[in-house]
């Protein structure tokens, strides 16, 4: 039987975050993979963002302008 079900750590006890399908009472073996993406600060997240929006060449230097126009 292999079960997968993401689980958070508080420093004592791994507590489910989602439903788990398992029978109470019994041992089970845990495989630990460390859920990379939970762990990624802003600066990470802004980084990889950058460059992948559409926009005016402008847009940082004229953000007034294009956030405050009236949609034609």
């Amino acid at each position: 039987m292999e079960e997968v079900m993401k689980v958070f750590f508080d420093g004592e006890v791994f507590r489910p975050i989602s439903r788990i399908n398992l029978i109470p009472n019994r041992q089970y073996v845990l495989q630990i993979k460390q859920n990379e993406k939970y762990f990624e600060n802003a600066i990470d997240i802004l980084d990889k963002l950058a460059g992948t929006v559409e926009a005016p060449e402008d847009w940082a230097l004229n953000h007034d302008h294009y956030l405050y126009r009236e949609n034609l």
